[in-house]
């Protein structure tokens, strides 16, 4: 179950496990929005390898990023783990 809240419906849903350690969820497709969110504060990046200094992601919070076609969006946390959610929207 998936709420839009007006930005359209979910097209493709990824899981990015976190850790101290760069990882990323597969290149975006057609999407023009994704929607993300992560059950552990970290960082992320949308056009290259996320580090500590790159845009910081409160736990528990929904963050909507303008991608294009082959983006690739990359997380990281300062030493915790847990799990990033990406939501392309169409």
């Amino acid at each position: 179950f998936c709420l839009s809240r007006g930005l359209g419906d979910v097209y493709k849903r990824q899981t990015v496990n976190l850790s101290a350690s760069a990882a990323s969820a597969s290149a975006i497709g057609d999407a023009r929005v994704a929607r993300i969110v992560a059950n552990d504060d970290c960082f992320y990046s949308v056009t290259g390898t996320a580090s500590t200094i790159s845009a910081y992601l409160p736990a528990n919070t929904i963050e909507y990023v303008h991608v294009y076609k082959g983006n690739v969006i990359s997380f990281i946390t300062a030493g915790n783990s847990g799990i990033a959610y990406v939501s392309e929207m169409v």
